[in-house]
Order: structure tokens, then C-alpha cells, then sequence
């Protein structure tokens, strides 16, 4: 309980950037995607098609070095001339769609648009969440075991 109260009252001062550190799905691609990698061709290449597994990898490497200072920083100081306050912060990935962080901006952006352009006034929604088809083995297998 202690834990979390901490957590919950560690508060920063406006305009101070708090770094987010790695988090659990950085961990979990830096755990388990090259296993991934290793089994995919030989396991479910023929049976799930054969994808651009380099070009996978390299969005997974950008995204786990997403916000990690020793892969480059950008120094942000205010215009103000009166103002002193300046900090540095680390470069993003922009691996959309994979890093939370990066797709964020897009990914309300798009929502706004959603609600506000496309879809009509009803009281209900339906909302689909879908995996991409390269990480589907996965769960399949988690799946599949915890049935047992």
C-alpha cells in the first residue's frame, strides 16, 4: 500500500521533465522479440506468410532506444530573454503505432477526428483492438497454454 501511495503522490513541478524510464512494453520486446525472431521463419513463416522481419526489427530497436539519454539529447531552452529555465531531453523513436509514447499525438489526433468527422451521433460505439498479424503467434501461444 505504501508503494503505491508513493506513486501516486510523486508529483513534479510544472514545465520539469520527469524521465519515464523503460517501460513494461519496452521490457517485454526486450525480453521476448528475439526469440520472436529466431522462431518465426522456421515455426509459422509457411503457415502465417512471410513478413519484413528486418524492417520489423528496426522499428523495435528505434522503439527500445526511445528516451534513452545515452542515444542522443536535445537541449530546449525558453526564447523568453527574461526567462533562465532550460532542459535537456532525450530523442524519440517515432515508431508509430508501437511506442505509446511517440504515437500519442497521432493517435488523438485521429480519435478528434473520428468523433468529429466520420462518426454519426449515436449513444453506442463499437470498438475493435486488433494485434499485428507478426505478433499474433504469441498470443496464440499464451492462449493456448493458459487454456490448459
Amino acid at each position: 500500500m505504501a508503494d503505491q501511495l508513493a506513486l501516486a503522490l510523486d508529483a513534479t513541478a510544472p514545465g520539469t521533465y520527469r524521465p519515464r524510464g523503460t517501460s513494461s512494453l519496452q521490457r517485454l520486446f526486450h525480453a521476448h522479440f528475439p526469440e520472436l525472431l529466431a522462431r518465426y521463419n522456421p515455426e509459422f513463416a509457411a503457415r502465417l506468410g512471410k513478413y519484413r522481419l528486418g524492417r520489423i526489427a528496426n522499428a523495435v530497436e528505434r522503439f527500445l532506444e526511445c528516451g534513452d539519454y545515452t542515444k542522443g539529447i536535445a537541449r530546449i531552452k525558453c526564447t523568453n530573454t527574461e526567462c533562465t529555465s532550460e532542459y535537456f531531453r532525450p530523442f524519440s523513436c517515432k515508431v508509430f503505432h508501437l511506442c505509446p509514447s511517440c504515437s500519442q499525438k497521432r493517435t488523438l489526433l485521429f480519435g478528434e477526428y473520428i468523433n468529429e468527422r466520420l462518426l454519426l451521433r449515436l449513444p453506442h460505439r463499437q470498438i475493435v483492438f486488433t494485434f499485428p498479424k507478426v505478433l499474433r503467434v504469441f498470443f496464440r501461444q499464451i492462449t493456448a497454454s493458459s487454456a490448459m
